[in-house]
């Protein structure tokens, strides 16, 4: 049981990679002198927003794959979608790529994050249940301050989505 809540919480990283990445990069997105792409005030709040929308979508499709496929199965469908959407991000030749791929990653987070928190309850012993689920959340805030380490250094958005991603 502590095993596989372990191993699970691991893709809880990338949760909160997903949530933190908007806050760290959005600086280098809007700076009027980088030669990489460059965000309007709108494009703006629909980069912080798009995976939001994603993952209010995920939430009401994901009881699908999970009832059919079970929770294990719909993790691991979605861990490698995730992968993809990082490195498409880091790739990006424009910004409405980003912003499609941020609504999609908010799809994955929303698969990731309910196929997760399913799994380790229902294998976990009830005795230990509540400490085994509080990892999941443990690892997600550690995500969030992964990229928010990532976005204080030196490396561009594309590197920070490139790290995020394999953090995955």
């Amino acid at each position: 049981q502590l095993m596989a809540t372990v191993v699970v919480a691991l893709t809880q990283l990338e949760v909160g990679a997903t949530i933190g990445f908007a806050g760290v990069t959005l600086p280098q997105l809007t700076d009027q002198s980088s030669d990489d792409l460059h965000f309007s005030t709108l494009e703006s709040a629909l980069f912080g927003s798009m995976m939001f929308v994603g993952a209010l979508l995920g939430s009401l499709t994901v009881s699908v794959p999970m009832v059919r496929l079970g929770q294990r199965v719909t993790l691991l469908f979605s861990l490698p979608i995730s992968l993809a959407s990082w490195i498409i991000l880091a790739t990006a030749p424009t910004n409405w790529v980003v912003l499609l791929v941020r609504f999609f990653q908010g799809i994955t987070m929303s698969f990731i994050t309910s196929s997760s928190s399913t799994y380790v309850a229902e294998l976990s012993h009830s005795s230990i249940r509540g400490r085994l689920m509080s990892t999941l959340d443990l690892s997600r805030q550690m995500g969030i301050l992964v990229a928010y380490a990532l976005g204080s250094s030196n490396l561009t958005w594309r590197k920070v989505a490139l790290t995020c991603g394999f953090v995955n």
